[in-house]
């Protein structure tokens, strides 16, 4: 029985281990403008902000948001836009709203299992607390 050298195992490790990744990126979400859907549960979070974003002992505003806890792990794939870079084992993401009165619309849907329909962007300034967030088109609660 002929051995395989090293260098040929790392060749068939590194073909094997890229096929997997490209296979991974078929099924991850896209960015925006694409609409996708998540589900989960909503729940609200607080969050250490200006001037330090770092401790609201210490006298950061206290910032609260929406989060979604998913129900399974997602991943993004890369767009066009620079800083829409690929993302994998993403399990929650903040919630941004277009408009003010949509705490008020979908308050009663905190706590409960939801689909969400809108599109990803990544992270980009301080008050983005998630890598991956959702910009929510609309929700709805699941039975």
């Amino acid at each position: 029985m002929k051995k395989i050298s090293i260098p040929l195992f790392f060749l068939v490790f590194a073909c094997v281990f890229n096929y997997s990744k490209v296979a991974a990126n078929s099924k991850c979400l896209a960015y925006e403008p694409e609409i996708i859907s998540v589900t989960g549960i909503i729940h609200p979070e607080t969050f250490a902000g200006p001037p330090n974003y770092s401790s609201i002992e210490k006298g950061d505003e206290a910032l609260k948001y929406w989060i979604i806890t998913l129900d399974n792990e997602i991943c993004v794939n890369k767009n066009t836009d620079e800083g829409n870079i690929p993302e994998y084992q993403i399990k929650v993401m903040q919630l941004v709203f277009v408009g003010s009165g949509e705490y008020d619309l979908y308050r009663s849907l905190l706590g409960k299992k939801v689909k969400i329909y809108g599109s990803l962007y990544h992270m980009y300034a301080g008050r983005h607390f998630t890598t991956v967030l959702i910009r929510v088109k609309n929700i709805e609660l699941l039975k």
